[in-house]
């Protein structure tokens, strides 16, 4: 009985922490400066921008956080914050230069997917802010083109979602 009270509080813990996440798809973000938007997203708070380009979709961003927040609290995590860790997992990979170059924001103009842990409306509008575009679900959708990318760039089988977050889990066991 104790361990099934237990499951059900850790359970509802990680709800309360997922609940807290958002995830936000901003077109024509403008970046100049990698480094100096890193610098002030970190001043507002706990902010991931990735790429869209290999995101799948807002479960891809959601399962990845899911695994950020349990490789933690099992001490775990590959990385000394919670919003990179979300960026490993994203990129189903354990080295952070790899997350880097799959799904890490480069200088210009594109489609961003923004993940803000444990941030509340006003910091999530100043986030969206210095990224400059709009806040469209379009980085968070796929086409056929897109799917073909995911798929090559991670090496995975059709059902593209399910091998997806298959890998994710793998990656993140070990």
């Amino acid at each position: 009985m104790d361990r099934d009270n237990s499951f059900t509080e850790e359970a509802d813990i990680a709800r309360e922490k997922l609940g807290k996440i958002r995830i936000v798809g901003i077109e024509d973000a403008t970046i100049d400066d990698v480094d100096a938007l890193l610098g002030d997203l970190s001043k507002l708070g706990s902010f991931q921008p990735m790429d869209a380009s290999l995101i799948l979709g807002e479960e891809h961003v959601r399962f990845a956080c899911f695994e950020a927040l349990r490789s933690f609290e099992a001490g775990e995590n590959l990385t000394a914050s919670m919003a990179m860790e979300v960026m490993v997992k994203a990129a189903c990979t354990t080295q952070i230069s790899e997350a880097i170059r799959r799904l890490g924001v480069k200088r210009g103009t594109g489609d961003v997917v923004l993940v803000g842990i444990d941030a509340d409306d006003d910091l999530l509008e100043r986030a969206i802010s210095r990224l400059g575009g709009r806040t469209s679900p379009g980085p968070l959708e796929s086409d056929a083109g897109k799917r073909e990318r995911i798929a090559r760039e991670y090496s995975l089988p059709e059902p593209l979602e399910r091998s997806l977050l298959e890998k994710i889990a793998l990656t993140a066991t070990g």
